[in-house]
């Protein structure tokens, strides 16, 4: 079977597998110290990285699979993608605020959520996919930055950087930029997707709930 887009399903197989990596790590660690807000991003971090192999198999072998496998798999992808923003903001809304304010917000991203699912099932645009995730970023950054100021959370330090890393990556992917023929923006995005992921990790392992009692830093 021929590989139309070898390069992309090889960026999009290494984002899959640091994701799968961190996720793995942070439910160890959620499990131990039974906090949710750190479950939330393992959950995050497992569902991008489905999204990820699911749509590297898409451009990688997509044309030859024929059409209801490549729509199969193209919608996967975009769903999975939004099930990641669902739940990582979800967790950083959990880590920083208490319960009383956090709950109606709660409720909004779900209605997100659930009106990006109903619009992605009869659109295919990748751009609709990078305006829910620089939504559910620029909460998780106001989230964080607002946690930094008023309790000088050691997690905001990485999480704010790890934002303004994916915003580049977003960035970059929708230019159309291509370092080479072999090596198109979408190469490009994957790749600064993972250097942004190793930040968010880095500050997911940090995090605490905020309802919840510490139960010991990650080591």
């Amino acid at each position: 079977m021929t590989i139309s887009e070898p390069m992309t399903l090889v960026t999009d197989a290494v984002l899959a597998g640091a994701s799968l990596w961190f996720a793995l790590r942070l439910a160890r660690l959620a499990r131990r110290t039974r906090q949710r807000s750190i479950a939330l991003w393992s959950a995050a971090f497992m569902s991008g990285g489905a999204a990820a192999l699911l749509g590297g198999i898409y451009h990688g072998f997509g044309p030859g699979l024929g059409a209801l496998t490549s729509v199969i798999l193209w919608k996967g992808t975009v769903w999975l993608a939004g099930v990641s923003s669902l739940t990582s903001l979800s967790g950083s809304l959990t880590a920083v605020l208490p319960a009383s304010p956090r709950a109606p917000l709660v409720g909004i991203v779900w209605a997100k959520f659930a009106v990006y699912a109903v619009w992605m099932a009869g659109r295919d645009e990748f751009r609709y996919v990078v305006y829910d995730q620089l939504t559910g970023m620029a909460a998780i950054l106001l989230l964080h930055a607002y946690d930094i100021y008023s309790r000088k959370d050691p997690a905001g330090r990485f999480i704010v950087a790890a934002v303004l890393a994916s915003v580049a990556g977003a960035a970059l992917q929708q230019s159309g930029f291509d370092l080479h023929r072999n090596f198109n923006h979408n190469d490009l995005f994957h790749v600064v997707q993972i250097g942004a992921n190793y930040l968010f990790y880095r500050g997911a392992l940090l995090l605490r709930d905020r309802d919840g009692e510490a139960t010991g830093r990650a080591r």
